[in-house]
């Protein structure tokens, strides 16, 4: 618990040094790996966001890193797409996580973590525990 609290510390003080909270990075990277969601799905795949991602999602919005349009066959549908300056800040996002990642892997052997990895997600329980295989599908190891 205390590596974890550790590891959430220092990458919200990464994020936080381009401007974004841990939350609202996921939800970029959500956006930036799917590219067009609707709330609800992006909801579904978040791993850091507890709350509401109705609340979350106008956040990014109204910070004009985020573009929602109304679906033209559907005029109940909305989704959301990143703008072209939410795309410059998930990249940026993503570089503050590949620092992170980097830190780790000096000081872990990969086998641990991935022994530890697996043993986590057979724990993990609530909307982001299931949030994480359905973002890692298909994916190798984050440190490869």
């Amino acid at each position: 618990m205390a590596a974890h609290r550790d590891l959430d510390r220092e990458h919200a003080r990464l994020l936080r040094t381009i401007g974004l909270t841990p939350a609202q990075a996921d939800a970029l990277a959500v956006l930036h790996e799917h590219g067009v969601l609707t709330v609800r799905d992006l909801g579904d795949l978040l791993v850091r966001e507890s709350g509401s991602p109705s609340r979350l999602a106008r956040t990014l919005v109204d910070a004009g890193w985020v573009d929602r349009t109304i679906e033209p066959f559907d005029g109940r549908t909305a989704v959301l797409r990143l703008s072209p300056l939410g795309r410059r800040l998930a990249a940026r996002a993503e570089r503050a996580d590949v620092q992170l990642r980097g830190a780790m892997a000096r000081e872990i052997d990969p086998e641990l973590v991935e022994d530890c990895s697996v043993a986590l997600a057979a724990l993990a329980s609530g909307p982001a525990g299931r949030a994480v295989p359905r973002r890692l599908a298909g994916r190798t190891w984050w440190w490869r």
